[in-house]
C-alpha cells in the first residue's frame, strides 16, 4: 500500500497539474524488492521529508545507465523517479551510485552461535547459543552487530519482520519435549514480555525451525510425521491477536528431491522459499535450496541449489534472506553465523 506524505502530494500537484506522469529528484532510503516498494527522501525547504512509493512491475529501472532489477537499487543512491498520478505507482527509476559487488561470504565473529533471525531492515538479529536466545543490533549493513544481550532460554528463534514478536522452542517444565512458545514487546527497544506456550500448537510432533511470514500471520515450521519423516507445515491466523489455526502441510512438488527439507524461509511476497536439503549421504550437513511458485495457491516447485559465483557451495542451515540489505544469513557448516553479502534473487523479466 502506497503511503504518500502530504508534502510529496503537494509537490506532485504543483509540478505538473495536467500531466499524468511527473518527475521528482529523490534519494533512495530503503528498497523492499519483494513487495515492490521504495522509501525515498526529498528536500522541503531546509528539511528532508520521506515517503514510500509503490513500483510498477513493468517499471523501467536503470542504474548508472544499465538496465537492472529493483533489487540492484540501494539506499544512498540518487535517483530520478517518474510517478504516474492516476495509477499511483512509479513507472521509471533512473538511479546513480555505487553498485552491488560480487557475492562474498563473511563469518559474523561477533555472533557466537547459530540459527539467526532478523527484522525486515536487517538491523536487529536474534540467534541461539547453547540453548539460550540472544539479540544484538547494528547501525547499517556495513557495521558490526553490537549491544549483545541475553533474552531467555530457548532454541530456534524466529523474529517477526517488525521485531515485536518472537516464536521459539522451549520445554514447558524443563524436562518435557520442547514446544512452540511466543513472546511480544511494544517497541523494538523494549524488553519482551514473559513468553507463553502456543497452546493451539502444543500437540505438534517434534516441532522445529519456525519462521514467521512478513505480515506475522503465517507460521511455518518442521514437524515429525507418522512414518518417522519430517515435513514443512504452515499455521495461519487472521490477526496477530488471534490464535494459530490447525497446521497444514505446505504444498511442495518435491518428488525429484532426496532427503528432507528443513528450516523454511519465505520472501515477503510468499512466492520464493529458501530451505535446507539434508539427510542424504552426499549432502554432508545440508545444501541450501530455493523454490518458487506463481501464486500462494500453488505448490512450490522448480527447486534449485543456491550457487553463487566466487562463493563455495552453501552448506548449512537456517537461511534467512533480507532483501533490504541484499544479504543471505545462515548457519554455516561449522555451526556459526555467516552471511552472504551482495546477494540478490534471480528473477524473470516482468
Amino acid at each position: 500500500m502506497i503511503r504518500l506524505s502530504a508534502f510529496f502530494v503537494v509537490a506532485l500537484l504543483a509540478s505538473a497539474s495536467f500531466a499524468q506522469t511527473v518527475t521528482v529528484e529523490v534519494s533512495i532510503e530503503q528498497v523492499k524488492a519483494e513487495s515492490r516498494g521504495i522509501t525515498v527522501s526529498y528536500p522541503v525547504g531546509a528539511e528532508k521529508k520521506t515517503t514510500t512509493l509503490d513500483v510498477s512491475r513493468r517499471a523501467e529501472i536503470t542504474l548508472n545507465g544499465t538496465t537492472v532489477q529493483l533489487e540492484s537499487i540501494r539506499p544512498g543512491q540518487k535517483a530520478t523517479v517518474e510517478f504516474h498520478k492516476e495509477l499511483q505507482v512509479v513507472t521509471k527509476i533512473t538511479a546513480n551510485g555505487q553498485t552491488l559487488g560480487r557475492p562474498k561470504l563473511v563469518e559474523l565473529t561477533e555472533l557466537s552461535g547459530m540459527y539467526p533471525s532478523l527484522t525486515e531492515d536487517g538491523l536487529t538479529v536474534v540467534w541461539e547459543d547453547k540453548a539460550t536466545i540472544w539479540t544484538a543490533h547494528r547501525a547499517d549493513s556495513d557495521s558490526y552487530f553490537t549491544d549483545k544481550k541475553k533474552l531467555f532460554d530457548g532454541r530456534h528463534p524466529a523474529l517477526s519482520s517488525d521485531g515485536l514478536e518472537i516464536v521459539f522452542l522451549m520445554s514447558p517444565r524443563g524436562t518435557e519435549p520442547p514446544t512452540l512458545h511466543s513472546a511480544t514487546r511494544d517497541t523494538i527497544d523494549s524488553p519482551f514480555k514473559r513468553a507463553e506456550e502456543i497452546v493451539a500448537l502444543r500437540k505438534q510432533s517434534n516441532p522445529k525451525n519456525p519462521f514467521l511470514s512478513a505480515d506475522g500471520l503465517a507460521l511455518y515450521f518442521n514437524r515429525g510425521t507418522d512414518n518417522s519423516n519430517i515435513e514443512i507445515v504452515v499455521s495461519a491466523r487472521r490477526t496477530r491477536q488471534d490464535a494459530w489455526g490447525t497446521p497444514e502441510r505446505l504444498a511442495i512438488s518435491s518428488d525429484s528431491i532426496q532427503g528432507i527439507l528443513t528450516f523454511p524461509c519465505l520472501t515477503p511476497d510468499g512466492l520464493t522459499m529458501f530451505c535446507t536439503n539434508e539427510g542424504t549421504p552426499n549432502l554432508k550437513g545440508g545444501r541450501l535450496m530455493v523454490w518458487t511458485r506463481a501464486s500462494a495457491s500453488e505448490p512450490f516447485g522448480n527447486p534449485k541449489y543456491v550457487q553463487l559465483e566466487g562463493v563455495p557451495p552453501l552448506v548449512g542451515r537456517s537461511p534467512r534472506y533480507v532483501p533490504a540489505t541484499n544479504e543471505l544469513f545462515l548457519t554455516g557448516s561449522a555451526m556459526t553465523v555467516v552471511v552472504v553479502k551482495n546477494f540478490t534473487l534471480a528473477k524473470p523479466a516482468d
